[in-house]
């Protein structure tokens, strides 16, 4: 779910692409990665709402896994978010701004209120009790509901005034990720809201440093090669695995040695799935094979980078799909397996924001997930990126 901005770059000469290769083929990583993650986001809401149900039974497996996916997800994404920050400046502060509240303010403040309401319409059924007083802290608390939002919103506008008062990238990227570190370890003694904001603005800036490098069309194609990749991805998964205790309690914590051997791991996933997926440069003269466009890691990546297109649908409306499922099978239908309200509550939870974002498109309405319409951009790939 990542609603970092691709701004339209200013004009340059146009790398040529190698014959046979899609045009946006240097960066569907991220969106292969935005849709790895967003299925982790629908699947830690979907197993944190089932265990505060008491649906999952005893098992301590699932408090692992909980930590386990809130070890990565999280930061990754918002490294992510960072990808794209600094070329989003160059439309100048004010604009930049105004797009960040229309695509990340304005969703926080519509779907919260929406949550708000539907949670005390449907208390019964919810494993937290609602307030009924006007929910003014969703204009301004970074903790509260869709935070990720909240938060990214306030992080631009923080980099984009230091930016634009003239402050070092370099600066703002080292002096934030020094403080990320610093979170770590003295972030149990500062407030939680300090925390918060210090252990993310630490992955945001991040991602800004690293931009030149993820961004680069050798990391889409050939460096470093596959093989590399792979042994990252596994390495990555087994060492944060095999930190995380068993059984584990209490909050996700913020602990570097965890979530930057999974972030690896999983971008270094999303990079090779790309790879995987993109046909081998033919001849001019040829027609490529329906079969090197029709391989299973062809449709994988098609999948998962449709999924990173829609990660903000899918973050913002999965919770309704899956409480909705778990209600529905729970009691209405009065089933309680555990698989099939796994099963059922990612499907739901995936399927009810494509569809409803599916009817937006089909009858104009641009004021669900954002105020008005995306930017456009010279290049395709890039505004289907911006979120």
């Amino acid at each position: 779910m990542n609603p970092a901005q691709d701004q339209p770059t200013p004009a340059s000469p146009a790398p040529v692409q190698p014959v046979g290769r899609p045009p946006a083929a240097r960066n569907s990583w991220v969106d292969v990665a935005k849709g790895v993650l967003i299925l982790f986001v629908v699947l830690g809401h979907l197993v944190g709402g089932l265990g505060g149900a008491g649906l999952l039974g005893k098992s301590p497996f699932w408090g692992w896994l909980y930590q386990w996916i809130y070890a990565f997800h999280m930061p990754a994404f918002v490294l992510l978010a960072g990808l794209f920050l600094e070329r989003s400046l160059r439309v100048g502060f004010p604009a930049f701004a105004i797009e960040k509240t229309k695509s990340l303010y304005y969703p926080r403040v519509l779907w919260g209120v929406i949550y708000w309401a539907m949670l005390i319409f449907a208390q019964k059924y919810a494993n937290s009790k609602p307030d009924y007083g006007i929910p003014w802290r969703l204009l301004y608390d970074p903790l509260g509901d869709f935070w990720f939002l909240m938060s990214l919103f306030l992080f631009s506008l923080v980099y984009g005034g230091l930016r634009t008062f003239g402050l070092p990238r370099i600066t703002i990227c080292v002096v934030a990720i020094c403080g990320m570190v610093a979170a770590q370890f003295l972030g149990p003694s500062w407030p939680p809201l300090v925390t918060h904001l210090v252990w993310y603005m630490g992955w945001l800036m991040l991602g800004v440093l690293l931009a030149d490098r993820l961004l680069a069309a050798s990391l889409a194609t050939t460096i470093p090669p596959n093989w590399v990749l792979l042994a990252m991805f596994l390495v990555g998964g087994v060492v944060m695995s095999i930190q995380i205790p068993h059984p584990y309690d209490g909050p996700p914590p913020f602990r570097l040695e965890w979530s930057i051997p999974g972030t690896i791991g999983v971008l270094s996933l999303a990079i090779l799935i790309a790879r995987l997926a993109t046909p081998t440069p033919t001849p001019s003269n040829t027609t490529p094979s329906p079969t090197s466009t029709r391989s299973p890691g062809t449709l994988l990546a098609s999948v998962l980078e449709f999924l990173g297109r829609q990660s903000l649908q899918i973050y913002v409306l999965s919770g309704i799909g899956s409480v909705g499922c778990r209600v529905a099978l729970t009691k209405v239908l009065h089933m309680n397996n555990m698989w099939l309200l796994l099963a059922g509550g990612m499907v739901a939870g995936v399927a009810l924001p494509l569809l409803v974002n599916w009817a937006c498109e089909r009858i104009g309405f641009e004021y669900a997930f954002r105020w008005g319409p995306r930017p456009t951009s010279r290049n395709p790939a890039a505004a289907q990126r911006a979120t």
